[in-house]
Parts: structure tokens; C-alpha cells; sequence
């Protein structure tokens, strides 16, 4: 059988390489590859034919090696790291197609990130994202929401090929965006030419690191909010020491929580408060809202609409922490929430969803009233997706172009017939929503506005906006009633935490 090996050669010294590695190279004949990779095996390996071409002749490279061993020799194509990433493994079986009577076999290596990573410690603990800053195959543009996404998520974050003599300003440019996202002082580092006898190695702040000067050798790390600085190395922390258990010794009693949700947020604290030794009621507004409880035990859960009064008569239960994670344009209750955990001295955690980046290319309104007036004046049918609860301010819109998608609950569809909004033109569909689901509910009804409440990542505002981009649409955003400050899930998260420890839990 005709055979060629795709081998990562691992970050550069011979150490570096895995056994599987070594011996495709001690079965194979011919080694192709780039050149200067081919000079790190030269030395091991000087009875093999080497077939070598410098930079951006891949494409030739692989037609070179899949030649030679469609000729008869058993051949390796070399490169540096894992071959599937970033490497020639893509490209080749690609290509293989043509050559149907040779095998191709993939043969894995250690990539940069992994081998880096154990130069700076663990900072590649939890979930991490790997991303070329390379645009000479991904346009810039690409490369930034890709930063953005990962720092959204708050993972941590590998950047290869961080820079160039042509885009020396990279390094500084991506830590620029990840700082909208990440602190000042975020830990980091970077390794250059790993495995090789010129190795460099250096840990920095995030602030610092926009500062520094490095090269295509060079593979940078970004911590996430879980990375800290121990004892000179990084180190993200993957969960373990987040395990509690109730301190019997010191006898106190247990931590009492009220969470306000119906949101994704509150659903996330709801089921991460179940793995601890808490006792805990998730307040809900709506049947819905407990529908999506089901997996919490009935005791737990709180439903129907609270006024301010009735939150206060909930709170002087003895809670110890109150939690509010409602909708960001529920500003009422919010505001109630606030008022009422005052009123009884319990400490408030307000969990805020990031706001969207919403570009000049929209229709930006403060409220549904305005936006239905803004309508007035535009052509095409429209898809509401701000909720039920506002669909009288949308009254003067002609019904036939209106369609409004809500919850599949009574109460949603009970205000669709007040405000007399046709049969036909009532969605009532359960999200997430993906982009190309927006688009066929668009295509299908000839949408030519969408109309949306800046709900966040979390609240599928990010795939609505990308859809009405690809339809053409125009975009209507409904601003937030408040500009808030607050925590993200994993801060109100870890602030639980230290009051669970403060009230008499312990580590495990």
C-alpha cells in the first residue's frame, strides 16, 4: 500500500516528538516539508531524501508528497506542532482525493498551545480557545469577532502567530479588544521558540502585554477570570476547589437564598445552587417561567407575580442573600427587588447581562411606543419579537404586516387576542433561536423589519441582528430602560461562594 505519513513534529526539539512521530519518520523514505522544519530533523535522520520549498508553497509541498509516495516510497510531510492544527493535515486529504491509491495517515503531535502551556504552568485548565492572529488566510475582520467571542465567554485564550514584520501592531491590537472584556491585570505570558535551544519564556500582566515585543516564534497565553499568578506561574482553576461541604464542626446554620429568575441567568444559578448545601427558593413570574424549573425540586420554586409588598413579606423569612437575575428590561421588578432588600438590611446581587455593540446600520429607539411610531413610517411586514407584554403600544400597526413572535403560553396568547393580532400571525415558539432559524421564520413571512429588545448574547440578540443583516432587513432595537451595573453569573457565582464559606462552609 502506498503511504503518506502527515507527521506534527511537536514544538521543535527532538524531546518534544511523540514515539508515533518518530517511527512514521524511521519508516518513511522520502520527508517533505518546509524548509526550516526539515533542518530540525536533517541531524536524526541524514539517509532520508528530503523534498523541502520555503513559505506559501503548501499547496505545492503536499502535491510533492502525495507524488513521491503515489510513486512507490513511503513519504512523511512535516510539520511543526499537530498537523490538524493550523498544519498541513487539512490540506492534504484534500487533496488526496486525486490520488486515490495512496493511504494517508495523520499522525498527531503536541501543538504550541499544549507544550507552551506547561512552560507557563496550567493556564489551560478550564475551557480555552486557540486563535491565529495570522490574516493571511482569515481577513482581520474574522479574527476580531473571533477575540470577541472568546473573551465574551471568558475563556482563556492562545494566540498563534501573534505577529509579524507586517503586522507588528497585532499582539497590541488584540489585547486592546480582549481589555474591553478582561481586567488590567488579568494574568498572562508568552513562549518563544518552545522546545529549542533558544527558548524565551516570560509571565506579564494583560496591561503588559499589550506593551511587548514578539514574533511568529512566539505563542502568547491570556488568562481568564479564573487565572491567577502562583508562585510565578499561571494557573486557571478548574473547579475542584469549588466543591463545599457543610462544616459540621462549627455547627452554624445553613446559607438561606432568594433568587428572582425566569431568565437564563437564573436558571444557571438555580441548578449550580442545587450541588450546594444551601437552602434556596427560585421566585418566577409566570407558568412558563416554572415550566423551565422542572428539574428543581417543587419546593424550591416561587410562582406568580410579586409586588413590592409580597417580596418584602418573602424576604423577612430570614434569607441571608438575595439574588436578582430578572430580564434587563424588567426595570420594575428590578427596581422593587432592590427596594424590598433594602427595606429588610439583606445583601442584593444584581446579575446584568453585557449590552449588545449595536452599529449605526439600525434604527435605535428608547421604548415600544416609539418604535411603533418608527414603523409608521417604513414599508414591509415586520416580526416583533419583543414578548407579549408590550403588544398594545404596537396597536396603531397595520395587522396584516405585523407578526408577533411569543412564548407558546396562555398568558402570551390571551394578549395576542386582546390586541387582535390575527391567527396566522402569531409565532408562538419556545428559543433558543438560532440565525438560520430567524432567517426561514423571515423568508417565510417576507420580513423586511425586525423589531427587538437589546437582550444580550443570552438573549439571542446577537443571532437576530446577523439575520436581519443577511435578509437586508432593517433592524429596530428597543433600548434598555436603565443602564445597569452588576455582576456576570460567574461573579455573583463565586460571591455566593464566600458567603457559603462565611456562614460555616468548607473545601472539601
Amino acid at each position: 500500500m502506498k503511504r503518506l505519513f502527515v507527521v506534527g513534529l511537536g514544538p521543535g526539539g527532538r524531546d518534544g516528538m511523540t514515539l508515533e512521530a518518530k517511527k512514521a519518520l524511521e519508516q518513511s523514505e522520502v520527508i517533505c516539508g518546509y524548509t526550516a522544519y526539515a533542518d530540525l530533523i536533517r541531524e536524526d535522520y541524514p539517509e532520508k531524501e528530503y523534498l523541502v520549498s520555503g513559505m506559501t508553497k503548501e499547496v505545492e509541498r503536499c502535491h510533492m508528497a502525495l507524488l513521491a509516495a503515489q510513486g512507490g516510497k513511503t513519504t512523511a510531510m512535516i510539520c511543526s506542532g499537530d498537523a490538524g492544527v493550523y498544519g498541513m493535515a487539512g490540506l492534504v486529504l484534500s487533496l488526496a482525493e486525486k490520488y486515490p491509491e495512496t493511504e494517508v495517515v495523520i499522525v498527531a503531535g503536541v501543538t504550541a498551545a499544549l507544550s507552551g502551556a506547561a512552560r507557563l504552568g496550567a493556564p489551560l485548565m478550564n475551557d480555552f480557545a486557540v486563535i491565529s492572529l495570522s490574516d493571511l488566510l482569515t481577513p482581520k475582520d474574522v479574527i476580531e469577532k473571533r477575540l470577541r467571542a472568546a473573551a465574551a465567554g471568558d475563556f482563556s485564550i492562545c494566540l498563534y502567530n501573534p505577529s509579524s514584520k507586517k503586522r507588528a501592531d497585532y499582539l497590541s491590537w488584540a489585547c486592546r479588544i480582549v481589555s474591553e472584556y478582561y481586567a488590567p491585570d488579568t494574568p498572562c505570558g508568552w513562549v518563544r521558540m518552545i522546545g529549542r535551544q533558544d527558548e524565551e519564556k516570560k509571565t506579564c500582566t494583560l496591561q503588559e502585554l499589550t506593551k511587548e515585543q514578539v514574533d511568529m516564534f512566539t505563542t502568547v497565553f491570556i488568562g481568564s477570570s479564573r487565572t491567577s499568578f502562583q508562585n510565578g506561574l499561571l494557573v486557571t482553576k478548574r473547579g475542584y476547589e469549588k466543591r463545599v461541604a457543610v462544616n459540621r464542626a462549627g455547627g452554624k446554620e445553613k446559607l438561606r437564598i432568594l433568587l428572582f429568575g425566569g431568565t437564563t441567568e437564573g436558571r444557571e444559578l438555580a441548578q449550580r445552587l442545587l450541588t450546594l448545601p444551601v437552602i434556596f427558593k427560585v421566585s418566577v413570574a409566570t407558568s412558563y417561567g416554572e415550566e423551565m424549573l422542572q428539574e428543581l425540586p417543587q419546593e424550591t420554586i416561587l410562582a406568580g407575580r410579586m409586588d413590592r409588598t409580597q417580596m418584602e413579606r418573602e424576604m423577612e423569612k430570614g434569607y441571608d442573600l438575595v439574588i436578582d437575575a430578572t430580564h434587563p428590561y424588567a426595570a420594575e421588578v428590578s427596581e422593587n427587588i432592590r427596594q424590598a432588600a433594602q427595606q429588610e438590611q439583606i445583601r442584593l446581587l444584581r446579575v446584568c447581562r453585557r449590552a449588545s455593540k449595536v452599529g449605526s446600520d439600525c434604527y435605535w429607539v428608547q421604548d415600544a411606543k416609539e418604535a411603533a411610531g418608527l414603523l409608521q413610517t417604513l414599508s414591509g411586514n415586520v416580526l416583533l419579537t419583543t414578548g407579549s407584554k408590550e403588544l398594545a403600544a404596537f396597536e396603531g400597526v397595520e395587522k396584516e404586516r405585523l407578526y408577533v413572535r411569543v412564548l407558546p403560553s396562555k398568558e402570551a396568547l390571551d394578549l395576542c387576542e386582546k390586541a387582535q393580532i390575527p391567527h396566522s400571525h402569531i409565532l408562538a415558539l419556545q428559543g433558543p433561536f438560532t440565525t438560520a432559524l430567524n432567517i426561514a421564520l423571515m423568508e417565510q413571512y417576507h420580513i423586511g423589519i425586525l423589531v427587538t429588545k437589546d437582550g444580550g448574547k443570552k438573549g439571542g440578540f446577537l443571532e437576530k441582528q446577523e439575520a436581519a443583516r443577511l435578509q437586508k432587513a432593517a433592524l429596530v432595537v428597543i433600548g434598555r430602560p436603565t443602564q445597569e451595573e452588576g455582576y456576570s453569573v460567574e461573579e455573583a457565582w463565586n460571591l455566593v461562594l464566600e458567603s457559603l464559606y462565611a456562614k460555616g462552609g468548607a473545601v472539601e
